[in-house]
């Protein structure tokens, strides 16, 4: 996430032309307490000021100090939407018992199945995953992971905006 800021940040008023290569891989051992197989997966990403999608920034949340449905709010009010998206790509997330106090719809497109276990690869997953669904629907759709640093970190995709 503090990563992507960074992107964000550096693709502000960039060329038109300006283009960031963003890339991860995770290929997870298995864990004999899992309740999951071992993950795999590998994303590539090429960022730019003007595309098919648009990233807002994603929002941290701390289950020792935060609210989560604060969270969500403020997670809605950095992509200018009133309401949660109808769809919301995420990993099961057993540390967060209650995720439906977001108010998104979290048990519809849950990854686990389709991934494994993926610890630190779980946001550029959902991300990527959030960005096509954006591309082919042309509405915007939440994502919500992991994080190394916090307990969740979750943001929305929207169709870019030509007028930005």
């Amino acid at each position: 996430m503090q990563s992507l800021d960074a992107v964000i940040d550096q693709l502000q008023g960039a060329p038109a032309t300006a283009r960031i290569l963003c890339a991860g891989c995770e290929s997870s051992p298995l864990q004999q307490e899992s309740r999951l197989p071992a993950g795999e997966a590998a994303v590539l990403w090429v960022l730019g000021p003007e595309g098919g999608v648009g990233f807002s920034r994603g929002e941290w949340f701390a289950a020792d100090t935060d609210s989560l449905p604060a969270v969500a709010r403020r997670a809605l009010q950095q992509s200018e939407l009133a309401a949660p998206t109808p769809i919301c790509v995420t990993f099961s997330q057993p540390k967060v018992p209650d995720l439906s106090a977001s108010g998104w719809n979290t048990r519809q497109h849950v990854q686990d199945a389709n991934f494994g276990a993926l610890e630190s690869l779980q946001a550029m997953v959902v991300q990527t995953l959030a960005a096509w669904y954006v591309e082919q629907h042309q509405v915007p759709c939440a994502w919500l992971a992991n994080d190394p640093h916090h307990t969740l970190a979750l943001g929305i995709v929207h169709p870019h905006d030509s007028n930005s």
